[in-house]
């Protein structure tokens, strides 16, 4: 698997690159930052960056159901030095970054070894989060930084503007993390420039800083 080809593929085919790359580091962070939940090494980080690369690449064909496209043009694709059993992986990562989770009835999931659908399924969680946290394809999330306490995983946002696009989209795909490693996903956004909203941004990072340091 080499990780460069899924680029250069991705620059040649997907519209929006600039959005593709953003996911991408967007993942890379939630991998490195949560080790300990999904016990991956540096085949799974490859996948999942490759995912992160191709996800939306089905957008040539149509973005309704881009996802689907997606997982049908990476299985087809022409990419040199991967073998079929991880683009069949990295094509149904990237099918699940939005809309149906995993699920036993779609044959290019169903027809993987368990193992396989594990890593799919642990691979897809990070990959929705972090295609959620570029809703807007704004880039307005500049890094995270990720805390796990007890069943929940406490996600600082250091974003460039307000994101409410981003914040809305990450309660409507985090049930996947949930569901994979039993860990509530929780964000908060803190603005890196000044704001006459100081205040609303301190409400909202209150209640995460409060509960961290109750539990200590």
């Amino acid at each position: 698997m080499n990780v460069e080809i899924a680029r250069q593929f991705m620059e040649k085919h997907v519209t929006d690159r600039e959005h593709a790359l953003h996911v991408e580091n967007l993942s890379l962070q939630l991998f490195d930052q949560l080790r300990e939940l999904h016990h991956g090494g540096e085949i799974e980080r490859q996948l999942l960056q490759c995912a992160a690369y191709l996800h939306d690449i089905g957008c040539v064909v149509s973005y309704q159901k881009h996802h689907v496209n997606s997982l049908r043009i990476i299985l087809d694709a022409n990419l040199p030095s991967f073998r079929s059993r991880e683009k069949q992986m990295i094509a149904n990562i990237a099918r699940y970054h939005r809309k149906s989770t995993p699920k036993h009835k779609h044959y290019e999931f169903a027809s993987l070894p368990p193992d396989d659908q594990t890593t799919v399924k642990k691979m897809s969680a990070l990959l929705r989060i972090a295609d959620a946290l570029d809703r807007s394809h704004g880039s307005k999330i500049q890094s995270l930084q990720c805390t796990l306490v007890n069943s929940k995983c406490y996600c600082v946002l250091s974003a460039k503007e307000d994101c409410p696009e981003e914040k809305s989209a990450v309660l409507k795909r985090k049930d996947l993390f949930r569901d994979v490693f039993g860990v509530n996903f929780r964000i908060a956004v803190e603005i890196e420039e000044k704001s006459d909203d100081s205040s609303h941004i301190y409400q909202e990072m209150a209640p995460v800083y409060n509960e961290l340091q109750t539990i200590g």
